[in-house]
């Protein structure tokens, strides 16, 4: 009776360990990623057509709206998601820099299409 406490218990654990070590966000990373990169493109354009003028939060706002109802995705499950990658500033990185490759194979893209 005691060797089966012990498996049941240390199953128990190991359950436990692997739930809290595995990532579980309402937007999925690579869904994560091209919001992100969107709103990365929002950004520059604005500050492009409005001299880098301050805009009324209401205009960001409705843009970034915009941005989630073209991906499918709740403003609070992308509030929740982000507060979870800002929590882990490593894990935070490695989306900004996935970001940024996307970004920059757009760029690329965009340039040789113009060639």
């Amino acid at each position: 009776m005691r060797n089966f406490c012990l498996k049941i218990t240390t199953i128990f654990l190991i359950t436990v360990v692997f739930a809290c070590n595995s990532r579980q966000f309402p937007v999925e990373e690579p869904k994560m990623v091209q919001i992100l990169a969107d709103a990365m493109r929002l950004e520059a354009g604005m500050q492009i057509k409005y001299n880098y003028a301050i805009q009324p939060d209401s205009l960001w706002n409705r843009n970034y709206a915009i941005i989630l109802k073209k991906h499918n995705v709740d403003q609070s499950d992308f509030d929740e998601t982000l507060k979870s990658y800002k929590r882990d500033g490593k894990l935070f990185a490695e989306l900004m820099e996935k970001v940024i490759d996307v970004l920059q194979r757009d760029e690329l893209k965009h340039k040789m299409d113009k060639n």
